[in-house]
């Protein structure tokens, strides 16, 4: 089956991942934004200013910058970010990290060869649903 940037929302593999339920979508949504703007990947007017003073003090310490001080995503520290903030399964952040990751070859933000790139996301994205193997779901 190829993938291709039309289908690959469609057809990017999510075997082995734990999909969460449509009604945890905007908690999920809101702690990813919180993530992005508290590591500083996007300046985003989607996160109440107060909100975003109190990501920093209380998540601060999982900002990281390059060299050159930018801004640097880590999908470990962006899991665990919005598994704290929403107290929702560590699948279930995975598996919205890794959509994210979909969203962000789709539009043409990380470029390279559309299947390898599913394939790298959801490498990555088992990777981090086996650490947290033995959690319990209650939805």
């Amino acid at each position: 089956m190829d993938i291709t940037l039309a289908n690959m929302m469609e057809r990017a593999p999510v075997e082995g991942l734990l999909v969460p339920p449509e009604d945890a979508s905007e908690t999920l949504d809101s702690a990813l934004s919180r993530y992005l703007v508290l590591s500083g990947a996007v300046d985003d007017d989607s996160v109440a200013p107060e909100q975003a003073a109190a990501d920093v003090r209380d998540h601060g310490h999982i900002r990281k910058v390059d060299a050159d001080g930018h801004p640097r995503v880590c999908e470990r520290d962006m899991v665990e970010f919005m598994r704290s903030v929403t107290g929702l399964p560590h699948g279930w952040c995975v598996y919205r990290t890794y959509r994210d990751w979909l969203e962000l070859v789709q539009c043409g933000a990380v470029r390279g060869d559309t299947a390898e790139l599913v394939r790298e996301g959801y490498r990555n994205a088992l990777e981090l649903t086996a650490e947290a193997a033995g959690e319990t779901v209650t939805p």
